[in-house]
């Protein structure tokens, strides 16, 4: 009532219409482009500097690592094979029996030995002496050596087994290292090397093709 004190306004107020929740998917933080951009800077310059590491030094480790120890010794590797016996040939057809153990007359799975030829095949295995203990190796290496001469033979050699007979010599083979060094040490394993290999030839001139 006028008069009888202060007024006294009131105020109501209506609930606002509360927004229904939604669900937001849950997804990994986008990455920084920039982190990424430096991480494959760094990257790249890290195999940058790899590839000129080994192009610059890589040939002189192959080297060290292949250059075997001390000087050229013959009497390291052995003594010279005499090819007149079975023990200085992986195959002869003359002194040793081709049966499965001769890695000359290995055949795939499936093929069968025909009837064969007349011609007479002179093999020479590739170097497979790998250490670098001595410059020459004996006709009878470590059995790493030698697993990789029967490979050799019966990948290479067996191409010819039905050709005829297979002559493949052991010899006092060149170290690795032999072949990427120029020097008197190499020079004289080389000329050990081929010694052997010429003799053996001439047993196979002689015998092989009688």
């Amino acid at each position: 009532m006028p008069g009888s004190g202060p007024a006294t306004a009131l105020f109501f107020c209506a609930p606002r219409a509360s927004c229904p929740l939604e669900a937001r998917p849950v997804t990994p933080r986008p990455m920084c482009a920039r982190r990424f951009l430096i991480a494959v800077f760094i990257l790249t310059l890290l195999v940058v500097a790899a590839g000129f590491a080994l192009f610059q030094w890589g040939g002189d480790v192959l080297l060290r690592q292949a250059t075997p120890k001390g000087h050229f010794q013959a009497a390291r590797a052995g003594g010279a094979p005499d090819y007149t016996l079975a023990d200085s040939w992986i195959s002869n057809p003359r002194l040793r029996d081709p049966g499965t153990d001769d890695p000359a007359h290995w055949l795939p799975d499936g093929v069968t030995h025909g009837a064969l030829g007349t011609a007479s095949t002179f093999y020479v295995h590739p170097t497979t002496y790998l250490m670098g203990d001595r410059w020459s190796a004996p006709i009878h290496p470590d059995p790493l050596t030698e697993a990789r001469t029967q490979l050799f033979v019966r990948s290479q050699a067996s191409a010819f087994n039905l050709a005829g007979g297979t002559w493949a010599p052991r010899y006092r083979q060149a170290a690795y290292g032999a072949f990427l060094l120029k020097g008197a040490d190499s020079q004289k394993a080389l000329e050990l090397a081929y010694g052997d290999v010429a003799a053996a030839f001439d047993e196979f001139l002689r015998e092989g093709t009688a």
